[in-house]
C-alpha cells in the first residue's frame, strides 16, 4: 500500500519520511509505548494527551506513538503542541501523519515505531484515571507468559436516558467486567503481542481481534484502574455506533470463524446472568431498544443504503466543553469489581 508519511522528529535524530518503518532503532530508557490512532480528532485527542500527562506514573517513562491516518483537520496540530510537555516530563510523543484512513495500517505502524514493551493501544477519545498506566504496566511486567489486560471500563454518564442505561447495563455484562474487551484500550506483554502478526487491513474490530488471540486464563481486568468510554448522546447515533460495531463483528466472524468461536458463549452468559439479576431488568428494555436499533442501521448499511462507518460525534468528549469525569466521582457508571461482585 502506497501512501505518504511524516514523523515528526525527536530532538537529535532525523525524520523518516519514505514509508518504511525498517530500521527504526529501539528507543532506550522508557518502561512502555502506547500506540494512538487517531482520524479527526482534533478535540477529543488533545483531551486524551492531557490525561497521559497527568498519569502517575512511579518513575515509569513512557513512549507515546501517535499516528494521525487520513486526517483533514487541526488534530496533527493539536497532537504536536505536546511534544515539548511530554519530553519536559521525560517521555517522548511522535507524531506520524499517513494519508490512508485506516485504522488497521496506523496500528501497524504504530508497532513499528513503538519499539519498546509492554504496548499499550488507546483510542483517542478516552480518558484515564491517573493511575491507569502505572497500574498496566505493573500487571504486564509481572508475567512472562502472554498477557492481555486492561483496566476497568467506567462508563461516563449520560444526558439521555437511552444512552444512560443502555450504558449501565452494558457495563455490567460478564463479558465485560471479567475479561477485557477493549472498547478503547487493551495492552499487552511482547509474549502476548507475538500471538498475531500484524492487524489485518479488512477488520474494523481490532480489539476483539486481538482478544480473541488469548484464553480466559491469559486476560487480566486491572481492578483498581480505569479508563471512561464517553457515549454518544443522541439516539439515533448510539443506533449508529451500534450498528457499526455489529458490522465490524460481521466481518471478523466471516474472515476469522476460528477465532470468532472463541466468543460463542459469550451472549448466552450474559443472557444467563440478566436472567438471574432483577435490579438489572428495568434497564432491559433500553439495551435492546439499541441493540436493535443498531442491528437495524448494519442491514441497511449491508443493502448499500448507509454508512458503514459512523463516529459518536455527540459524545462529550468531543463537545468543546469537556469536564473529565475522576474516580471516585459519583457521574460514573463503574463495572463492579471482583470483591463488589461477592
Amino acid at each position: 500500500m502506497a501512501f505518504l508519511l511524516r514523523i515528526d522528529p525527536v530532538p537529535g535524530q532525523s525524520a523518516v519520511a519514505d514509508g518504511s518503518m525498517c530500521g527504526t532503532a529501539t528507543v532506550s530508557g522508557f518502561s512502555a509505548s502506547i500506540v494512538i490512532p487517531a482520524h479527526n480528532e482534533e478535540v477529543a485527542l488533545p483531551r486524551q494527551l492531557a490525561s497521559l500527562l497527568n498519569q502517575e506514573l512511579g518513575g515509569n517513562r513512557l513512549h507515546v506513538v501517535v499516528v494521525l491516518n487520513g486526517s483533514i483537520d487541526t488534530t496533527a496540530d493539536a497532537a504536536r503542541t505536546y511534544v515539548t510537555p511530554f519530553r519536559d516530563k521525560g517521555h517522548r510523543l511522535e507524531v506520524v501523519e499517513i494519508a490512508t484512513p485506516s485504522k488497521a495500517t496506523a496500528l501497524n505502524l504504530g508497532d513499528e515505531v513503538a519499539t519498546v514493551f509492554p504496548r499499550l493501544y488507546l483510542d483517542a477519545d478516552i480518558t484515564l484515571s491517573v493511575d491507569a498506566i502505572r497500574r498496566t504496566i505493573d500487571a504486564l511486567t509481572s508475567v512472562q507468559t502472554p498477557l492481555l489486560t486492561a483496566p476497568r471500563i467506567r462508563i461516563a454518564d449520560c444526558k439521555g436516558i437511552v444512552a444512560r442505561h443502555y450504558g449501565y447495563l452494558w457495563s455490567q455484562l460478564p463479558y465485560i467486567r471479567e475479561q477485557v474487551p477493549g472498547v478503547g484500550f487493551y495492552a499487552v506483554n511482547e509474549s502476548g503481542r507475538r500471538l498475531w502478526s500484524q492487524f489485518p487491513a479488512q477488520i474494523g474490530a481490532d480489539d476483539k481481534y486481538v482478544r480473541l488471540h488469548f484464553g480466559s486464563d491469559q486476560m487480566v481486568v486491572v481492578e483498581k484502574a480505569t479508563f471512561s468510554v464517553y457515549l454518544p448522546q443522541r439516539v439515533i447515533e448510539l443506533f449508529q455506533v451500534r450498528g457499526r460495531w455489529n458490522g465490524f463483528n460481521l466481518d471478523l466472524a466471516h474472515e476469522y470463524p476460528d477465532l470468532s468461536c472463541n466468543d460463542s458463549a459469550r451472549w448466552r452468559t450474559s443472557a444467563m446472568y440478566l436472567a438471574g439479576t432483577p435490579r438489572l431488568w428495568p434497564f432491559v428494555p433500553y439495551f435492546f431498544l439499541v441493540w436493535f436499533g443498531g442491528w437495524a442501521f448494519t442491514l441497511v448499511a449491508m443493502l448499500g443504503f448507509g454508512l458503514r462507518w459512523a463516529r459518536a460525534s455527540s459524545s462529550p468528549i468531543r463537545a468543546k466543553t469537556f469536564v473529565a469525569d475522576h474516580p471516585g466521582g459519583t457521574n460514573m457508571f463503574l463495572a463492579p469489581s471482583a470483591s463488589e461482585r461477592g
